[in-house]
């Protein structure tokens, strides 16, 4: 993946080779040859693989009859350091760290045919929920990934997402492009009028219970 982005950042585009090594890392290329149970590990805070992809790879493993549940933890690519009580690579703790001890849970069912509970279908943090030692109060769980009701928001130029085109704020923002070797530079101002921005759907989270160890 490194080499990937070294040669599209250098070259402005990727070779044969890179688009046929990332096409065979995919997991859709050998989702239909998975049948061992799945649980998936997505970080939040991931731009390089995303929320979205983890879904679809949990739908598509769902679609052919895997076990699988998925987990959205708060940490990711974009921030390694997973927050207090969730997960450690150094420290693991199944009984101090939420992560740490659903994966201990799941290898007990599944590698060791323990009854043990795997825990929900689906829990995501919720980085706004205050809590101390394990991070299971910070987990929000639900039977399905499509949490939530769909709410309509609005991008308005003051940096708030707003319900109703009443609350959009106008704004300026200036331009200055550059160019590289040249003296002149140019500037010119563009006006941010309300309303302008398409309308974009979030989903709202349900808030649900922690889990229970």
């Amino acid at each position: 993946m490194c080499n990937a982005i070294a040669e599209a950042v250098v070259t402005g585009d990727i070779g044969p080779q890179v688009v046929s090594e990332l096409r065979a890392s995919s997991v859709s290329s050998f989702v239909d040859r998975i049948n061992i149970p799945v649980l998936l590990a997505q970080g939040q805070q991931d731009t390089l693989f995303d929320l979205n992809e983890a879904t679809a790879t949990y739908d598509a493993l769902k679609a052919r009859g895997v076990d699988a549940k998925m987990i959205w933890h708060s940490w990711g690519h974009s921030h390694l350091a997973a927050a207090p009580g969730e997960f450690s690579f150094s420290a693991p703790d199944e009984d101090a760290q939420y992560e740490t001890g659903r994966f201990m849970d799941w290898f007990d069912h599944y590698l060791k045919d323990e009854n043990t509970e795997t825990g929900p279908e689906f829990a995501y943090f919720r980085n706004w929920i205050d809590y101390e030692g394990n991070a299971a109060p910070a987990y929000a769980t639900s039977d399905t990934v499509d949490v939530g009701t769909a709410r309509g928001f609005q991008l308005s130029a003051d940096g708030d997402c707003c319900r109703t085109a009443r609350r959009l704020c106008p704004a300026r923002r200036r331009l200055s492009p550059h160019r590289v070797g040249c003296r002149r530079e140019s500037s010119r101002s563009t006006s941010i009028r309300p309303g302008t921005f398409r309308m974009h759907r979030f989903r709202e989270p349900r808030l649900c219970g922690p889990l229970r160890r």
